[in-house]
């Protein structure tokens, strides 16, 4: 049955979504009401009534395409203008951002530091429930009516790493020696690599072990932050050393949740794919992050800690590097080996974050910002990397010009009178993954030689 040509008029939807009693003044009052409980109830009211909006634009973009299908003379079809005008009518009765934005940020800070008494169990409860609330309407917010979002101008990677989390951090980092240390809290320090395994406090929704509400309002975080358009990914975090990327794959590596780790996923594609970084082979994104050793049932504790920590610190600086600087990348990749890849086949390009691997590993090594420790984590994961990528490849000639160029840093730190014991072995082991895959012949080799491997692999 064909859909009328007059939709229904803009009053009479928007009364059975928002009706007139909720208007914009009385929701501002109910979300800032000193009584928790109005304030929970008022915020739940809202994010039904943004839902069922959500529902009533999709179905008028839904019926607005299928008359648009039609011949036409004007420009604009009635349901088109009918959705537009709604979307003006339901801003004039929600509150402003900034008030769903306090809400949250009150919410987040009723909770205490330490929950010893029932008292402060019951406080950390409330805070838990009446920010999952803010944040659900916080993400409805942006979903319903982008234009009022997009004039908050609010940082939504904050929600993923607060201020207070990166001040845990940094307090941490002081705690330890330099070294490879780890202390209770899980966070570590060696030469320059520094991290925590944790993140605490505020609205610092990157930690890998939450349940019950704290576990819904991060999955709130990252649906906001997948559907946020133009979100500076390669940005550092609020007072954190790293970027937004370090916190999101930390969490996609080590939450228990399937719901999470398929977000954090969706999320890791939305801000690489499109970049020069992968954009050539999208698949090829998948490579990199199964190759970093992840939490589970049988895999986790300090040491899982400390090696995340090395591998995804160095990554980070590699990503924003490769992020800011692709075309410097891309031609050290194209004159490593000249004319190996063709760019007519895309799909067998190596991705340029190769390059600044090899480039920030070269520099640290030599430089002593690196210890031994996480210089073998780091080739672990290459290890792996590679073996992943050689399905592109012919022959083995690309992949000896980087054996090359990592016997050149060995030798460098050598020269510095640098001892790097495993290094080398490891290097070694992946010469051998060459050449076995080549069907090359490299003489005999100890499958069960003795060199330092990744966590989950002993």
């Amino acid at each position: 049955m064909p859909f009328r040509t007059d939709p229904p008029a803009v009053s009479t939807i928007i009364e059975s979504i928002l009706p007139s009693p909720l208007h914009k003044n009385f929701l501002t009052k109910g979300l800032q009401h000193p009584d928790s409980l109005v304030r929970h109830m008022t915020a739940i009211t809202l994010a039904r009534g943004l839902q069922k909006l959500q529902v009533v634009q999709q179905l008028l973009a839904d019926i607005a395409a299928e008359i648009d299908d039609e011949p036409s003379t004007s420009k604009e079809s009635p349901w088109s203008r009918v959705r537009r005008e709604l979307e003006f009518e339901a801003r004039r009765r929600v509150p402003e951002v900034i008030v769903v934005i306090n809400f949250a940020q009150q919410s987040a800070q009723l909770a205490p530091a330490e929950t010893e008494t029932e008292e402060e169990q019951a406080l950390a409860a409330k805070s838990t429930l009446l920010t999952e609330s803010a944040l659900r309407l916080f993400g409805l917010l942006y979903r319903t009516l982008p234009s009022i979002a997009a004039e908050a101008k609010f940082d939504v990677g904050r929600l993923l790493v607060s201020s207070s989390s990166a001040k845990a951090e940094k307090r941490e980092r002081m705690s330890v020696k330099s070294g490879s240390v780890v202390d209770d809290s899980g966070s570590i320090a060696s030469f320059g690599t520094a991290g925590t395994a944790g993140m605490g406090g505020g609205f610092g929704y990157s930690r890998g072990e939450v349940a019950g509400f704290d576990a819904l309002s991060q999955v709130h975080v990252l649906a906001l932050l997948r559907d946020v358009k133009e979100w500076d990914w390669a940005r550092k975090a609020a007072a954190s050393q790293y970027t937004y990327f370090y916190h999101i794959l930390q969490l996609h590596l080590n939450t228990q949740l399937p719901i999470t780790r398929s977000l954090t996923s969706s999320l890791l594609d939305n801000m690489l794919h499109p970049t020069m970084l992968f954009e050539h082979d999208p698949s090829e994104l998948f490579v990199w992050i199964s190759a970093i050793p992840k939490a589970h049932s049988t895999v986790s504790g300090p040491l899982l800690t400390v090696q995340q920590i090395y591998l995804l610190s160095f990554l980070d600086d590699c990503f924003k590097r490769a992020q800011q600087f692709p075309y410097r990348y891309i031609e050290q990749l194209t004159t490593l080996v000249p004319d190996y890849f063709s760019w007519s086949n895309s799909s067998r390009v190596i991705s340029c974050v190769l390059m600044a691997i090899l480039e920030q590993f070269h520099a640290k090594m030599v430089g002593q910002h690196l210890s031994t420790d996480a210089a073998v984590v780091i080739l672990g994961h290459l290890r792996r990397v590679l073996l992943g990528l050689m399905g592109k490849m012919d022959d083995d000639k690309f992949l000896e010009a980087v054996m090359l160029q990592l016997d050149a840093t060995v030798a460098a730190a050598k020269d510095k009178g640098q001892d790097r014991p495993g290094v080398e072995t490891l290097i070694e082991a992946m010469r051998h993954d060459i050449k076995a895959v080549f069907l090359m012949s490299g003489g005999a080799y100890n499958e069960a030689a003795d060199f330092p491997r990744l966590v989950d692999e002993q």
